[in-house]
């Protein structure tokens, strides 16, 4: 719905607008998305301390949540039509963490009325009129606007301005009440985006009224605008006194649900050093640009039905499980807990979303200890031979371990190294491969097919001699190669 250039979603553009808040801060007490409702100028001095953001679209909430922290959201205006409006479980997810969410004039009061039951909070006669069961269609609010650099004007007239304005004219006695029945019924009639004084006049008139063009200009001189009446009021009620919060309310059956984690992945907006983007842009330009997106996205797909296995399995992880996988996830992405801040910041996740993927990770962490333990004897051979093969890596592989193998069996040590030779070994491989596990031994032994310590010592071991049988090879060879070069042609 578009009322106000707003609701209705439908502008004279249909470009949905940006969260940034016009002074470029961040941080309030009160954030309000308002346009065409009521000048921004006179918004401000109303509410000086509050963040004014465009009329609001689908995602847009809860982005903003995500970059003021307000105390208290307002909703006025919105858009429809071009652009999704907001979701009934955008309101309810900012409303679970404690946010009080208030709604009036336009897409607001269509809300309030919609999630009052719920704690959203609604102010003025058109919320009253929706609320109540008066109004039901989303089309009286719903007009056309300019855009924010013309500010928000409106072009067309809402309808609940043309009911409020007959009203006016009848209790002034300007009006009979058949001139304000038709006067209504034929507004009414009209699409929302044509509701203009000419184009009424001109459907009076073809009604058989011949004093259209005078009724269409009573209503013009005689406008009622209670659309800013209703924004008015509520904007002074946020400088002003709050009043208690609603006590009687109803628990959704589903707070927030799968849509509002949804639109929290998809609609809403992060703030990068390059500019603003929607989550969702992120991934298509990855989709369009990365070479290798399907692979990722398959390893992605993987993970996440490896999640939801887990859960049907019903595993769920345990707090020294949970605080074991922390350990692992900052030793695998090099991190501590004081740097940890700054990459949360930099991969657009908070502290909830890192406990998470926390959750998740140390639920497809059981889940893959499960199905090692399941394979008895064969471990993860199998799976990880098959995996080379589909990424094009097992001949390499393969052949470079032939290589290591032949060269391990050159005479040298077939027996397990003294208990004060590991250290160094264990020292002298992590030199060469860079290997260094994100888990505790044991786990990591187990977790990476070797049957027993044993084994990964004589694997250890074997590598060690492969690589010293291959550097005296190599010494062997250059020398012959320097000696060649030395012999002179007679």
């Amino acid at each position: 719905m578009q009322g106000d250039g707003e609701s209705s979603g439908v502008t004279d553009s249909g470009r949905q607008g940006s969260l940034s808040r016009d002074d470029g801060r961040t941080g309030a007490s009160a954030i309000v998305f308002l346009g065409p409702s009521v000048d921004r100028a006179c918004a401000k001095k109303l509410l000086p301390d509050g963040t004014f953001l465009h009329p609001i679209c689908q995602g847009q909430l809860i982005s903003a949540v995500a970059l003021h922290h307000p105390e208290v959201v307002a909703i006025v205006d919105g858009e429809f039509g071009q652009t999704l409006s907001v979701w009934h479980k955008e309101i309810l997810h900012v409303l679970g963490q404690g946010v009080r969410v208030f709604g009036s004039s336009s897409m607001g009061a269509l809300r309030a009325a919609e999630c009052g039951i719920y704690g959203m909070e609604g102010v003025g006669r058109i919320y009253e009129w929706y609320r109540d069961g008066i109004l039901t269609d989303d089309d009286e609010v719903a007009l056309l606007h300019s855009e924010a650099d013309t500010g928000w004007r409106s072009l067309t007239w809402p309808m609940v301005n043309v009911r409020v304005t007959v009203e006016r004219l009848l209790a002034e006695g300007q009006l009979d009440g058949e001139g304000a029945r038709q006067i209504q019924e034929t507004a009414k009639s009209l699409y929302f985006g044509s509701r203009t004084e000419s184009t009424l006049a001109s459907a009076l008139i073809s009604s058989g009224r011949s004093d259209g063009v005078a009724l269409a200009g009573l209503v013009s001189s005689h406008y009622v605008d209670q659309k800013r009446l209703d924004a008015v009021e509520l904007l002074r009620r946020l400088d002003t006194d709050l009043g208690e919060r609603p006590t009687e309310l109803r628990e959704p059956r589903e707070r927030s649900g799968g849509l509002a984690r949804a639109m929290r992945s998809c609609d809403t907006e992060v703030e990068r050093s390059t500019g603003r983007v929607l989550r969702y842009q992120i991934i298509d330009d990855v989709a369009l640009h990365e070479p290798d997106f399907e692979q990722l996205q398959e390893r992605a797909l993987h993970r996440a039905i490896a999640v939801s296995y887990a859960e049907d399995f019903g595993f769920e992880p345990t707090s020294e499980e949970l605080n074991e996988e922390r350990s692992r996830f900052l030793v695998r992405m090099g991190l501590t807990e004081e740097t940890l801040p700054a990459w949360l910041e930099g991969n657009d996740l908070d502290e909830t979303d890192l406990e998470e993927l926390i959750v998740d990770e140390a639920k497809t962490h059981r889940l893959r200890r499960w199905y090692l333990a399941l394979q008895g004897y064969e471990r993860n051979r199998r799976v990880v031979a098959d995996q080379l093969r589909l990424e094009r890596r097992y001949p390499g592989v393969a052949d470079r371990a032939a290589r290591r193998a032949a060269l391990s069996a050159t005479p040298g040590p077939d027996v397990l190294p003294d208990e004060k030779d590991i250290p160094g070994m264990l020292s002298e491989h992590v030199a060469a491969t860079g290997l260094r596990p994100s888990q505790p031994f044991p786990e990591w032994l187990d977790e990476h097919g070797f049957a027993s310590g044993a084994e990964f010592l004589l694997a250890v071991s074997d590598a060690a001699h492969a690589r010293r049988e291959g550097a005296r090879l190599k010494d062997r060879v250059e020398k012959a190669l320097g000696w060649i070069m030395e012999i002179k042609p007679e």
